[in-house]
């Protein structure tokens, strides 16, 4: 770790600290009605518009940045990252492949703009990355194995990911700044069969991660790995326990609050919220048929979409009081599968997510205060 990444790390938590000072003192507006929103919408140059195509925003921090990827107009996936500003640079990630359905896809991106993520090659393998600040790649491939994919990047360089091994089971790694991998890392209870194993999706920036995984039933169920390499298992009241039902763990804030969903057993996705001590709280929109939820801010103010009875998708977000403020863009189609998806949230309370039109094409928007 350099010197300047060190001194950005510790600024970075007395900012956290402050900023949890703030939330605290202004604990009515956190816990009360969240402000109105103004949504500014976009598209990444060159995304196509017809059908299944155009822009998808994935992740954002907490410097204003989003990144996410596009489709072209002959399907072939390239990544993108929009500034504070609203400046979109394009990338193809190394050897992401140019035909349909290949090419690059980001999953996160930190608070130093290093963006994490997978790319689909010609061969029909996947290789992981970390596209950092200045542009440049460094390529992440777990040694032997058939798949990767680095799905977060914490604020010390290290990245957190996943690989398939030869068996077809999943396992999740660590990787170093110095190049150095720390493989297998496998939750205590994650099953040794084909599809089956251990997956994680971020990285605190404490270093805490958190993700699911798959027993020997293949349902799912959630979990925190800590620092010291012990594990915090868990699975929500009302899961199911069939084969890809159960609980998933897709974020984690500064203050190790878990905001993910859980499959039931008729099928139907709930959203829920783990608190640092192990509380669970489980919600719905009004009018949900199923709730998905990817990340939560460090205020615990979570973004989200929910389904309605007509199969048409809605942007939430929920505030730490339970209180649900809807989002839903103009220009977003009313058909099932269209509609508004807010999916990354920041400590600004500004929203990214994406909309579909109705011709079924996909638009970034960022939505804030």
């Amino acid at each position: 770790m350099t010197r300047d990444r060190v001194h950005l790390r510790a600024a970075f938590q007395i900012i956290t600290m402050l900023a949890l000072c703030v939330a605290l003192c202004t604990f009515t507006f956190a816990q009360g009605a969240l402000p109105r929103l103004q949504i500014t919408k976009f598209d990444a140059p060159g995304a196509g518009t017809g059908a299944g195509q155009g822009t998808f925003t994935i992740s954002m921090n907490d410097a204003e940045a989003i990144t996410g990827y596009y489709i072209d107009t002959n399907n072939v996936l390239h990544g993108f990252v929009r500034s504070a500003r609203g400046e979109i640079t394009t990338f193809d990630a190394p050897n992401a492949g140019t035909g349909a359905g290949q090419g690059t896809l980001p999953q996160n991106i930190n608070l130093f703009g290093e963006i994490a993520g997978t790319s689909l090659n010609s061969s029909g393998t996947y290789d992981g990355w970390v596209r950092h600040g200045d542009g440049s790649f460094t390529v992440v491939d777990v040694p032997g194995q058939l798949a990767t994919s680095v799905e977060a990047v914490g604020l010390s360089g290290s990245a957190v990911g996943l690989y398939i091994d030869s068996s077809g089971v999943y396992h999740v790694f660590l990787y170093a700044p110095n190049g150095s991998f720390t493989y297998p890392i496998d939750a205590p209870g994650a099953g040794n069969q084909p599809g089956e194993g251990t997956v994680a999706y971020q990285i605190s920036p404490f270093g805490e991660i958190v993700g699911s995984y798959g027993d020997e039933a293949n349902a799912y169920h959630g979990f925190v790995r800590f620092q010291n390499g012990t594990f915090n298992e868990f699975t929500v009241r009302g899961s199911g326990n069939g084969s890809t039902q159960g609980t998933t763990g897709y974020s984690i804030n500064s203050l190790g609050t878990v905001a993910s969903y859980y499959t039931d057993n008729s099928g139907a996705a709930h959203g829920y919220v783990r608190s640092f001590d192990g509380n669970i709280t489980s919600f719905d929109p009004p009018g949900s048929t199923s709730t998905y939820v990817y990340d939560i801010n460090l205020e615990g103010v979570i973004p989200g979409y929910y389904i309605d009875a007509s199969g048409v998708v809605h942007g939430f977000l929920r505030a730490p009081n339970g209180q649900f403020t809807f989002i839903n863009v103009s220009g977003a189609g009313t058909n099932a599968g269209q509609g508004t998806a807010a999916w990354a949230n920041n400590v600004l309370g500004q929203v990214a997510g994406v909309y579909i039109d109705s011709s079924n094409a996909a638009h970034g928007f960022i939505a804030a205060p």
